[in-house]
């Protein structure tokens, strides 16, 4: 009786074993990236994610379990752009030193146009800039396609016997969601043109996908609160411009926003950035049609 004991046991260990080598083990820095993942990976991978989406990206806290998750993953997919360097000290502290290699790392901003590229001189008046352009992008549709065909091509050369099921699956998704934003781009194109103010310069990528006009920011620059007297000469320029939708993220000072939108009559818009920063976005299909109906509806109310 111990011996069949000892000998299924090593069954259930050798098949456990067995199974786990049957799914590549990835880590993604964001909920949006680590979505995109499984919808391209299916079966054949485990994702885990770093970052929460109702955390802002540029602040971050590297955590212990943070570190976990990267020694016992085969992959690792980032944001890139230098938003998320924050993961650069995850990696030298839980010494995996194939995350320093390109084989085992994915930078999801390659393939496609960046925008607000800074020109000229950057110093620390400057604000919170981004060297390489903004890193939003993934809010444009357009870039998730691409970002899907990245993923099938990285998953393909760690597991090429499944190269063509990751390519198939991205081809779909892709499809998928370029089919969903089309139909949103009809629901709005009624309301052009239509005049936002953001609080932070998150939206460019979204703004250029679904046809927003950005007049301006409620922080003077990026990362730098705004002063009474900026404020103030912004609402001169929204009562000018008869702008009428105000766009935060879940994480900035909505009253802020709020005392801004009762003196010049506009509508504040709390929108995801990322799936998961608001209840219910949990996928990134829900975070495009989450941010439109929102969009279209505070729309509806102002005119």
């Amino acid at each position: 009786m111990k011996k069949l004991v000892i000998a299924l046991l090593f069954c259930v260990s050798f098949g456990t074993s067995l199974w786990a080598q049957s799914k590549l083990n990835v880590v993604a820095v964001t909920p949006d990236l680590a979505d995109i993942t499984r919808e391209v990976g299916g079966e054949y991978v485990r994702v885990g994610v770093l970052m929460q989406g109702w955390q802002d990206p540029h602040h971050v806290d590297p955590k212990p379990s943070m570190v976990m998750q990267l020694r016992q993953a085969d992959l690792l997919i980032r944001i890139g752009m230098d938003l998320d360097s924050w993961v650069d000290s995850l990696i030298q502290t839980s010494r995996q030193s194939r995350f320093v290699n390109a084989d085992s790392v994915l930078n999801a901003s390659l393939g496609f146009p960046k925008l607000d590229i800074p020109q000229g001189a950057i110093d620390g008046r400057s604000g919170d800039i981004h060297l390489y352009g903004n890193p939003h992008y993934w809010l444009d549709p357009e870039n998730v396609g691409v970002i899907a065909l990245n993923v099938a091509q990285k998953l393909g050369q760690r597991m090429p016997q499944h190269a063509d099921y990751f390519l198939a699956k991205a081809q779909k998704y892709k499809a998928t969601v370029e089919q969903k934003a089309d139909f949103w781009k009809r629901e709005i194109k009624p309301f052009k043109p239509v005049l936002v103010v953001t609080y932070h310069q998150t939206w460019p990528y979204f703004a250029k996908a679904f046809g927003l006009q950005v007049v301006a920011q409620m922080e003077p620059k990026p990362g730098i609160p705004p002063s009474p007297k900026y404020l103030i000469e912004l609402e001169k320029k929204m009562k000018q411009m008869n702008v009428k939708i105000i766009i935060v993220e879940p994480w900035q000072n909505i009253d802020w926003a709020k005392q801004l939108g009762q003196r010049t009559g506009a509508e504040v818009l709390v929108l995801a950035p990322s799936v998961g920063a608001i209840q219910g976005v949990n996928s990134y299909l829900s975070l495009i049609d989450f941010n439109l109906s929102y969009l279209k509806k505070g729309l509806q109310h102002v005119q």
